[in-house]
């Protein structure tokens, strides 16, 4: 356990002084732990979650056929004519789009894609895509809460404590809509001074982004474009196909598979595509992996967990708040999808044993759920999302850091939590 924390301790430190690559401090993080007999190599590779290695690389790889076509830029322009080249709008209506997507898909899917579409939107106004992308990912966290499919723990908590899709959209769904408005004009808000100096484009400026912005490469688009679109659909329906049909369609095979046939219609193009592919934000997640699954396999998690439930001294209200609050704060430093399934079934035990709780069953659910998916928005390796925006920003050259991100995404997260809470304490 010792080994563990130290390691887990010392990653986190090097990762906010961004003294190394962040791929390397991780696998550096994951070769201790592998070494010194934490994990053995078959335990650290189980606790690698491969499935969203598999989404990522099959991401990566549509995402970069789309790029290559300039596709985002073009999709940028579009934007900004249908919002009449208003900046304000713009900040107003792409975390709203990123949270109601989220809550259908995979955040991980939005963040690569909003991301880069966001960065080159800023550039042509020239502006600083990080307050934009910052809220972007804290909704679509958020609006990720509000479904079964938005958010892996979500997948966890209702496959093990048996929620259905309709459960979560009922009760998490209503919490999570009201949070994402919260948060999107409180991003708004602290940016309106600096949205209200930006020069607006006369309409020669305007026609001149139209032409300087369109598609160069069809052949690309329509193949990329047909790709995103079979993989969003998967994304989608792939637990509904496994169930009627007895199928085995995991969230990577949902992306892996129509970027494989992307890249065979692609031929001999498809060579510069996967050279270009972000394989250090994949080296990343593996490492982060193995060191969280370091903390889960020593009992680490477990103890967490377990000292929580004794703060509430059986109080089914300051359990629900303990779910939210303290289990949220760990989720900004830990990975939630162990901490989720550790959660899970200690609730669970809680419950059998106690008669007098098990009729709270339901708040506990959703408290814990809105604490893991809301309180990973903290820092920028709490949630899986992201870990992908801000690497994206960094591969293209725009620095972030750990204060900048602590200073905007600290205070939103805590008021999506007040959101939370006191939906969750109305419903008790």
């Amino acid at each position: 356990m010792t080994i563990a924390l130290i390691t887990f301790s010392a990653t986190y430190i090097l990762l906010m002084l961004e003294k190394l690559p962040k791929y390397l401090i991780s696998l550096i993080g994951a070769l201790i732990i592998i070494a010194s007999g934490v994990l053995s190599l078959n335990d650290a590779m189980s606790f690698v979650s491969w499935d969203t290695i598999g989404l990522l690389l099959g991401m990566f790889i549509i995402i970069k056929v789309l790029e290559e076509a300039n596709f985002f830029n073009f999709m940028a322009v579009k934007i900004m004519e249908k919002l009449n080249f208003d900046i304000k709008k713009i900040y107003i209506v792409f975390p709203l789009i990123t949270a109601l997507l989220a809550g259908f898909m995979d955040s991980i899917t939005v963040l690569i894609f909003f991301t880069i579409l966001t960065i080159n939107l800023c550039k042509m106004f020239d502006i600083n895509p990080v307050p934009l992308v910052i809220a972007e990912v804290c909704t679509a966290n958020i609006g990720g809460s509000g479904t079964l499919v938005g958010d892996p723990p979500n997948v966890i908590i209702g496959s093990v404590l048996n929620y259905t899709f309709s459960d979560f959209v009922r009760n998490t769904g209503p919490i999570a809509f009201i949070s994402t408005v919260v948060v999107t004009l409180f991003f708004f808000l602290i940016n309106f001074n600096k949205l209200k100096s930006i020069k607006k484009l006369n309409e020669g400026e305007k026609e001149q982004l139209i032409l300087e912005n369109k598609i160069s490469n069809l052949k690309y688009v329509k193949i990329g474009g047909l790709s995103f679109i079979f993989a969003i659909v998967f994304l989608v329906t792939h637990h509904l196909l496994n169930e009627m049909f007895g199928f085995h369609i995991y969230a990577s095979i949902a992306t892996l598979l129509p970027a494989m046939v992307c890249l065979s219609l692609l031929k001999d193009e498809s060579d510069n595509i996967l050279r270009s592919i972000d394989g250090e934000t994949l080296l990343f997640f593996i490492g982060l992996f193995i060191i969280i699954g370091s903390l889960e396999k020593t009992g680490v998690i477990s103890v967490i967990a377990e000292k929580i439930i004794k703060l509430s001294n059986g109080n089914p209200i300051l359990l629900s708040l303990s779910f939210i609050w303290i289990c949220g704060i760990i989720s900004a430093v830990v990975d939630n999808v162990p901490m989720a399934l550790t959660m899970s079934y200690i609730l669970l035990s809680i419950i059998n044993q106690n008669p007098d709780l098990a009729l709270c069953k339901d708040d506990f659910v959703w408290s814990l759920t809105l604490g893991l998916d809301i309180g990973g928005n903290m820092t920028p390796i709490g949630a899986s999302a992201n870990v992908m925006a801000y690497s994206i920003l960094e591969k293209n050259k725009i620095h972030v850091g750990w204060k900048k991100w602590l200073m905007l995404a600290i205070p939103a997260t805590i008021i999506a939590l007040i959101v939370s809470t006191i939906g969750i304490y109305i419903k008790l």
